[in-house]
Parts: C-alpha cells; structure tokens; sequence
C-alpha cells in the first residue's frame, strides 16, 4: 500500500514539475501547436490577443513596441504550454506527453521560420492582387505627376534662387495638393492611392540643363509607409524641359 502511493505520489510529483517547464513547441507555433495538443480551449483568448498585436506590429514608429508585446505574448503561451496541453487532451503515459512535446521543440524553431514565410507571402500576394489597379494607376501616372511639378517649380516667381532640392520642396509643400514629406528635405508627397503614395525626391544644382542633367527628381512608391527604389528619373532645365529615364527595378 504504501509502495503504491509513494509510486502515486512520485508520479504526481514529476508531472508537476513538467508542468512548469518551458514549451518550445507553444512558443514558435503556438496556434499549430495547440490544435496537435489538446490546448487550443485555452489558447484561444491569447491567440485573439497575438492577432491583434501582429496587425498592429506594421504601425511606423510604434509597430515595435506591438511586435515586442507579441514576443512576450509567446513566452506566457511557452511557460503555460505544458498545462494546457497535459489537462487538455488523454495522454496515454507522462512518458509519452514528455517525448511528443520534446519533439515539437526540435522541429518548432524550422517550422515557424517556414510558417512565417508562407504567411508574409500570402499577405503580400492578396494585397498586391487587392490593390494592383491603384498600382497601376499611380505609377501610370509618373510622368504626368513629374512634368506638372517642373512647369510649377520653373514658373515660381523666386524660381532663380532655388540653389537646392530644399528649396524646391520648401516652396511645392506650400502648394496644394504637396505635402512636405521625410527628414532630408528634399521630397513631397504628389499622389496618394489606397496605400500607395508618388514621391518625388528633387535634386538641383546650379543652372538646370538636359545637357548636364544636374537637376532631377526621382519618382518612387511608397507601400505602407516603406520606400520602394525609384522608378524614372526626369531631368528638367530652366525653361521645363525634361528627359525621363526608366530606372531598373
């Protein structure tokens, strides 16, 4: 009899202390890993949780602190993993929890590297196909945009002390429908479509002409707030004159 119980009691004792160990397999594919284990009844509330603080994580400036909160998300769902999973699902032996879940910490680390690509490949297929016309549309617009710009940076009335791209931007984010835009001065906004925004980078030095092409500006497209390269570089003179030159990628 009290062989049993010591046996009862060393049992209890070491399911315990499994208990309070860190899962690997939770931590780096916490919904895959709770719907194989028996823990998704008390994963969900977090996982809600994890979505929101994901879609929040692509915010500019403070979409850190979302994606950090996410991290730490993922470490209470680790450190509460076995729990959920040993009250969750009929285990047939300690034994046989221990070495499923040692399994799901060797191969989680690869898994989730795989399964975060797939998801920010598919995120970025369904809104380039969502928003591929206003694609379409803004950069169609390029030379129109461009061209429109020279004819108002050339018949400014203080257009012969424009020294710099600075100060053509100082004197379009005075017009309507500029906004001034990015801390080196030298870019505005011109066209905005869904999360697409025309950015013209302008550059000017000296007496403008096509010959030397020493004033410019770069056309790019700004996705969600990140920069893509350029794609024309329009070189304007002093009468409004310009060249556009197709830039690679």
């Amino acid at each position: 009899m009290d062989n049993n119980s010591n046996t009862e009691n060393n049992l209890q004792y070491q399911i315990e202390e499994e208990l309070h160990k860190f899962n690997w397999g939770a931590f780096f594919l916490n919904f895959v890993w709770a719907s194989f284990n028996g823990a998704w009844k008390e994963f969900w509330p977090s996982f809600v949780v994890m979505c929101i603080l994901f879609l929040l994580s692509d915010i500019p400036l403070i979409g850190l602190l979302f994606g950090l909160l996410n991290i730490l998300m993922a470490v209470y769902v680790g450190r509460h993993g076995n729990e959920w999973a040993w009250y969750g699902k009929k285990w047939e032996s300690l034994d046989k929890f221990t070495s499923v879940q040692k399994v799901w910490a060797v191969a989680s680390p690869f898994g989730f590297i795989i399964l975060w690509s797939v998801i920010r490949i598919f995120i970025l297929v369904i809104s380039t196909y969502m928003f591929l016309p206003q694609v379409k549309a803004i950069t169609a617009e390029a030379e129109n945009i461009s061209k429109t710009a020279v004819s108002k940076i050339v018949a400014a009335p203080n257009y012969q002390n424009f020294a710099s791209g600075e100060d053509i931007v100082d004197f379009l984010s005075n017009l309507d429908p500029y906004i001034k835009y990015m801390p080196d001065n030298k870019s505005v906004i011109a066209a905005e479509k869904g999360p697409y925004q025309a950015v013209l980078t302008f550059e000017k030095n000296g007496d403008c002409s096509l010959e030397q092409k020493n004033c410019y500006i770069l056309y790019s497209i700004k996705v969600n707030n990140k920069l893509k390269p350029p794609i024309n570089k329009i070189y304007f003179d002093d009468k409004g004159g310009v060249q556009i030159e197709d830039l690679p990628g």
